[in-house]
């Protein structure tokens, strides 16, 4: 279809196929659901798993997000019927298509049982183009366009873990047949455009898609010199990657020098070692574990912090950051970030012009960063950091962006795109 046929100017069908939806500490993908929402675009997401547990995020109750998505399974959730189940989704779709059901069966048998009801609809799900967010759910993803469930061209996006982590436990190879069936492969900063080159996908298949967020809907309130205690502020999932156990102990050997109060928003499987190293180290008072909280509730603690503390690492089993959302929150509101050197946070904090750096997993020199800090922030800095957040990842230019790339990468992979 040529743009006469008005192909350039027509709204799209975009899927977006997730392992669950919605989570908590992904709203990146809530936000990017509603760039596209509000350019006409029609979404559909299809989900492999219902929520378990999260917070409902002010942009999911607004766009009624829940209501744009289809929950394909829920296999695999402990359901003594399941065995039951599953043979009689794939003998009905023996029925009603039968080349599905043989090639479930001669499948990788964990993909298999994330297919079976996916294999049971008489009808394929047709799109313009369907996102796969990270790299095994991608691959997934790329089962249903194989078995004929999915009809669309295939856009993995990879964040960080799926490049590092997933890769170590399964290989450099793990996504050589993911590249060949994708339309473009999409990374959300240079450093992981690179690994995807490195790993074998084609160097023009390989792009740099960020993730964004609508900096005009953000006030800026630039801080000025703290008054009283500095009230520092995380917001992370309590995994190893996020680095907290690193900020904890660099407030310990500030050694009474600067009186300040760490909050950290969020919830994990670390939980109870960081309060336990808070105890140990004598800092309950300093220290408080939030749990946590919704879109609101976290601009509410910014607003009454005075600097961003983003101390991530590389985790003993590889896993990385990609470049968190909360420093793009936090630069876009006027509070002064202080980062680790760290995967592709980098190309955002630009140390001493946007923000501040430090070693990964240097608590001393995350000490002598928090000590500067309590000084008072530079007026410039927090002007460029907002700007700079602007140009990188805008919401509404990123939606731009990828329409641009649908059209353009779907178009070739998959024939003229069809409108449904």
């Amino acid at each position: 279809m040529s743009d006469s046929f008005g192909l350039a100017s027509r709204s799209l069908h975009i899927g977006f196929y997730l392992w669950q939806f919605p989570v908590t500490s992904q709203t990146f993908i809530q936000r990017q659901i509603a760039s596209l929402l509000d350019r006409g675009h029609r979404v559909t997401v299809l989900s492999e798993r219902h929520p378990e547990g999260f917070v409902r995020h002010e942009t999911l109750a607004r766009y009624n997000l829940v209501g744009h998505t289809k929950y394909m399974s829920s296999i695999g959730s402990g359901d003594k019927n399941g065995s039951l189940k599953d043979i009689c989704r794939v003998f009905r779709s023996a029925v009603l298509r039968p080349l599905t059901a043989v090639s479930i069966f001669r499948s990788d048998a964990i993909v298999r049982r994330k297919l079976f009801l996916a294999a049971n609809a008489a009808e394929t799900f047709r799109f313009d183009a369907v996102l796969a967010h990270f790299g095994p759910t991608a691959i997934n993803a790329s089962e249903c366009v194989s078995l004929g469930i999915i009809d669309a061209p295939l856009f993995p996006v990879f964040h960080g873990y799926d490049l590092t982590r997933h890769p170590q436990k399964h290989g450099k190879d793990c996504y050589m047949e993911l590249f060949t069936r994708s339309a473009a492969c999409l990374a959300i900063s240079d450093r992981w455009r690179q690994r995807l080159v490195e790993m074998g996908c084609p160097h023009e298949k390989a792009l740099v898609h960020r993730v964004g967020l609508d900096v005009g809907l953000i006030p800026y309130q630039p801080r000025t010199q703290p008054a009283g205690e500095l009230k520092l502020l995380s917001v992370a999932r309590l995994v190893e990657k996020k680095g907290i156990e690193h900020a904890i102990r660099a407030i310990s050997e500030l050694n009474g020098s600067v009186r300040v109060h760490y909050s950290v928003v969020g919830d994990g499987p670390l939980l109870h070692d960081l309060e336990r190293l808070v105890s140990h180290l004598g800092l309950t008072g300093t220290v408080s574990f939030l749990g946590p909280k919704s879109e609101q509730e976290v601009g509410s603690l910014m607003k009454q912090s005075d600097v961003l503390l983003v101390p991530s690492v590389v985790a003993a089993d590889g896993d990385e950051e990609g470049i968190p959302v909360v420093i793009m929150e936090a630069m876009a509101s006027g509070l002064p970030v202080v980062a680790s050197r760290h995967s592709g946070i980098p190309e955002l904090v630009l140390d001493g012009l946007t923000g501040t750096l430090v070693e990964e997993a240097n608590s001393q020199d995350l000490a002598d960063a928090i000590i500067r800090a309590s000084r008072g922030p530079d007026a410039f800095i927090l002007a460029a950091a907002r700007k700079r957040v602007g140009e990188m990842h805008s919401g509404n230019a990123l939606a731009e962006d990828l329409e641009t790339i649908v059209r353009k990468y779907g178009t070739t992979a998959h024939g003229s795109l069809r409108h449904g």
